[in-house]
């Protein structure tokens, strides 16, 4: 008898194939938090809570690369406990605690820093040889 309902491996793998957008989208989420916070911090609250919630999903897509490719067990399980941190952060700021906003500006710099020099070979290659 054939399984209509994927297993849960076949499923994340499947999400691991979204693993850069997912990426990108995180680093826009979180870039348009930090703008917004100052102009209308309520808007800001809850696109925050999303793109936490969005980072969860994010880290979650790394699990099978952790697990499979990396055969590394504590990093997969610790890319699947993402998820649930992720969704509480975004559950605090949404429920009002204004001090996350510093974590999620800080997010959002490390990934204008980041995903260009993850995404662009030749910029990673330089930084790497001339350290």
């Amino acid at each position: 008898m054939v399984s209509v309902v994927p297993s849960i491996t076949d499923a994340l793998l499947a999400l691991h194939a979204y693993s850069d957008p997912l990426a990108w989208l995180s680093v826009g989420l979180f870039v348009a938090v930090a703008a917004l916070e100052f102009y209308r911090r309520e808007w800001a609250r809850t696109l925050g809570a999303l793109a936490w919630a969005e980072f969860g999903v994010f880290w979650l897509s790394l699990s099978p690369y952790y697990v499979f490719e990396m055969k590394s067990a504590i990093e997969g399980l610790l890319s699947l406990v993402a998820l649930p941190a992720c969704l509480y952060v975004g559950y605090l700021l949404y429920d009002g605690r204004d001090s996350l906003f510093v974590v999620t500006r800080a997010v959002a710099f490390m990934g204008i820093i980041f995903m260009p020099v993850n995404a662009i070979p030749a910029l990673r290659e330089w930084l790497i040889e001339t350290h």
